[in-house]
């Protein structure tokens, strides 16, 4: 834990102290103390722990989705993030500190680390299509001749392996198409 999430937590905790000790004062008639401050300074600091929170989490996850095997990726979970990310930095950037230039351009900075990753994300939604079955994972193979053998349905491969070894991201179109005709196929198996 870094100390702006011990910080957070430390104004978590402040607010809920806060509130109990309202709460108690109001069950003795008591004047309510004004903990406003507490309110104010976590509505200041909270743009700064996203930040903060945005730059943890790509400096912790990045290596891992580009070189870990590509069958650990959760194919709804990371898209989403990526994108909610972009947004969020977007957001701090042109609203929350549009009048600190330099915290604006990390902002900026660490969105265009984000916005890297996003050519990949077609590729992991193709091929972490449940639909996908032994057949559609022998026609992703053969696409290129000789064989791609890196894909396989157990998806050991990286990211980064592929991109390397078999120049995947020119087949992105490809592996698409395959992985969409998997898709209807379930669809029709299931509606049979």
């Amino acid at each position: 834990m870094t100390k702006c999430d011990i910080l957070y937590d430390k104004l978590e905790r402040a607010l809920e102290i806060a509130e109990i000790a309202n709460r108690r004062e109001g069950l003795f008639n008591l004047k309510k103390t004004d903990f406003s401050e507490i309110d104010a300074f976590k509505v200041r600091f909270t743009p700064y722990n996203t930040l903060w929170c945005l730059a943890r989490d790509h400096f912790s996850k990045s290596a891992t989705l580009l070189r870990g095997p590509l069958g650990d990726i959760d194919r709804d979970k990371v898209p989403q993030e990526i994108n909610e990310a972009c947004s969020t930095l977007l957001k701090l950037e042109k609203v929350e500190f549009k009048d600190r230039k330099s915290t604006a351009m990390v902002c900026s900075d660490l969105r265009a680390l984000y916005e890297s990753f996003k050519p990949y994300l077609p590729l992991i939604i193709a091929l972490r299509n449940p639909s996908l079955k032994m057949r559609h994972w022998e026609n992703l193979q053969n696409i290129r001749n000789p064989p791609i053998y890196e894909l396989e349905n157990e998806m050991r491969a990286s990211i980064s392996e592929l991109v390397e070894k078999c120049n995947i991201m020119e087949i992105v179109e490809e592996i698409n198409d395959i992985s969409d005709c998997s898709s209807r196929e379930k669809k029709l198996e299931d509606a049979i």
